[in-house]
């Protein structure tokens, strides 16, 4: 899920601005100032124990990277057998993501190179009524 700001305090994670899917702007290029990231990751059992690699990418209708939002190495314990998925929550807060121009953007999970993932995020010019 993509929001304005994620924080978090006594186990519990405060989210604003959540599920934003779209940005209207008065000029370009435009860089906005904090995207936050919260991902709820879910481990099954054929997933192999150890450091596990975890991207979040801006890119452009064009598929080209605009910038990283979350580049992170993850720690996978070792499941006993038979025993239930275990979920992992992450937030990643990033500042200064840069528009060049309208259209729209994705935002690209991937674990260990394999895209996992997106969410559109679509830039509009706005010019309200002089």
């Amino acid at each position: 899920m993509l929001a304005e700001a994620i924080g978090g305090a006594d186990g519990y994670h405060y989210i604003h601005g959540a599920g934003f899917t779209g940005l209207n702007v008065q000029r370009f290029p435009y860089t906005h100032p904090t995207i936050s990231v919260y991902l709820t990751l879910v481990r099954e059992q054929q997933d192999p124990d150890g450091a596990h690699d975890l991207q979040v990418e801006l890119r452009d209708s064009s598929g080209q990277a605009r910038g990283m939002l979350v580049q992170s190495s993850i720690e996978l314990p070792k499941q006993p057998g038979g025993s239930d998925p275990l979920v992992l929550t992450y937030v990643g807060n990033c500042a200064g993501l840069h528009f060049p121009q309208p259209g729209v953007y994705w935002v690209t999970l991937s674990f260990d190179d394999r895209e996992l993932d997106r969410l559109a995020i679509n830039v509009a010019a706005h010019n309200p009524p002089q």
